[in-house]
């Protein structure tokens, strides 16, 4: 079989596919455009007076997530990374904490740091501060599933291949290593991140106002429920769109 031919089938399902996402992209579009233009007679204009109010919290939302999936791939490539090359006794810390983050809801994580820090320390944490640290943890346990899961996706013989050029095995690591996992883990990784940012919803219990306290505290002022958690959902479902373009914008280049 010769190149051309062998070239024609991965052309045929790489144009179906591009075919078939821009379809659902437009189908979204389309039922995203439908529920607004239904939601038209609710009470939109009792909103317009919070309008900065709102874009405040959804800032602080989006702060929170960044900087939290950030701060967390960077403690979860070690983790990941310590769980599959660390000594026993390496490798059973980063599974503890890992294990015990994950199996633990996440509400739970914020109660720890909130209340626990103080009661170690003797003075009270900010809530945003200690927001940050239940997030950073949070994101990163589930992160470093995900990057272990990429490392082990890497076929062995690529140790074998840096080594005999070398290269030291932390070189071997970051420049062969985790640059393939990382490309073979962009789907896993995206899905996480759209879960930690909804996760941002929860940390108004201990007194950050971010996008969620914000729309409750603006419905309790106006008492426009309708007109108030629809545009909620409308625009946590725009961000998680976004951050899955701009995921697969990456993957691709």
């Amino acid at each position: 079989m010769t190149a051309n031919a062998r070239a024609e089938p991965n052309l045929s399902l790489r144009s179906s596919y591009v075919s078939n996402e821009r379809a659902w992209n437009i189908f979204l579009i389309a039922s995203v455009a439908v529920f607004i233009w239904s939601m038209k007679d609710l009470r939109w204009s009792a909103l317009l007076p919070s309008a900065g109010f709102i874009a405040k919290g959804l800032g602080v939302s989006i702060l929170l997530s960044v900087v939290s999936i950030t701060a967390g791939l960077v403690i979860a490539i070690p983790m990941a990374a310590a769980r599959i090359y660390g000594n026993v006794l390496v490798r059973s810390v980063a599974t503890v904490f890992i294990e015990v983050v994950r199996c633990t809801p996440e509400l739970m994580v914020l109660f720890w740091i909130y209340f626990g820090i103080p009661r170690l320390t003797g003075n009270p944490i900010d809530g945003w501060i200690a927001a940050i640290i239940a997030m950073t943890l949070i994101a990163a346990a589930y992160l470093a599933e995900v990057v272990r899961a990429g490392l082990f996706s890497v076929h062995a013989e690529q140790w074998e291949a840096g080594r005999s050029t070398g290269l030291r095995d932390w070189h071997v690591f970051s420049k062969i290593i985790l640059p393939q996992a990382l490309r073979n883990m962009t789907g896993a990784m995206l899905s996480q991140m759209v879960m930690l940012f909804k996760t941002t919803s929860l940390v108004y219990i201990v007194g950050v106002v971010e996008f969620f306290r914000t729309m409750q505290i603006v419905n309790n002022a106006v008492y426009a429920p309708f007109a108030t958690y629809s545009l909620l959902a409308v625009v946590y479902f725009v961000c998680c769109y976004l951050i899955t373009r701009i995921a697969l914008l990456f993957e691709r280049k």
